[in-house]
């Protein structure tokens, strides 16, 4: 259920979030201090890195899946007993019209299809919110070192580089405006979403 609302949410949203990516290649695009492209190249390779341990931790998660689903058949194979051990269909839920003993394999193909089709659903739409929240972070941080860099322009010369200051500032509070209307922009479009999520999860 996760899956399909969270699919729901991307799936209606699709021009929101084109949106939301553009908004920040102008940002991007923007920047022309070669320590403000670092800050946010720096980000974004901290949303790579959670992008790929999100990827592992799925697969990982899923290969369990399947050799729980099949371990009850690779015992009965290598280590034959006169009782009958647990039916793996305990496992996860799932109600198919035939015969679950003589179409196991292809049920359970089935199911881990479905599986890790939701999982790869999951992990794309995840770690795309999770690049979009660390590029905001990212902003934060540039608004921080713009205010750094006025400081230390007003502390070198008072008098002459007060509009350089000025304009400094202003960039800063221009990029921290745009980080807190792009996190506004995301929560209110998909806090709904993730808490009808949660509320599922928590169920």
């Amino acid at each position: 259920m996760c899956n399909v609302i969270e699919y729901s949410s991307f799936w209606f949203n699709a021009d929101i979030i084109r949106r939301m990516l553009e908004q920040l290649q102008d940002v991007y695009n923007e920047l022309r201090d070669e320590k403000e492209i670092a800050i946010i190249e720096k980000y974004g390779s901290k949303a790579k890195c959670y992008t790929t341990v999100f990827i592992l931790l799925g697969i990982l998660n899923k290969c369990n899946l399947a050799v729980v689903q099949i371990l009850p058949y690779i015992q009965n194979i290598v280590l034959p007993k006169n009782e009958s051990r647990l039916n793996p269909s305990v496992y996860v839920a799932r109600e198919y019209f035939t015969d679950q003993k003589k179409y196991f394999y292809l049920t359970t193909l089935h199911t881990l299809a479905a599986s890790y089709v939701g999982n790869a659903l999951m992990i794309a739409t995840g770690a795309m919110l999770i690049a979009y929240i660390q590029h905001i972070c990212g902003m934060f941080s540039i608004a921080s070192y713009r205010i750094e860099q006025a400081m230390n322009i007003l502390q070198k010369d008072i008098l002459k580089s007060k509009n350089k200051v000025y304009k400094e500032i202003a960039y800063a509070v221009d990029i921290h405006r745009k980080a807190m209307e792009f996190a506004d922009f995301l929560i209110s479009n998909f806090g709904g979403p993730y808490f009808s999520m949660i509320m599922f999860g928590l169920i």
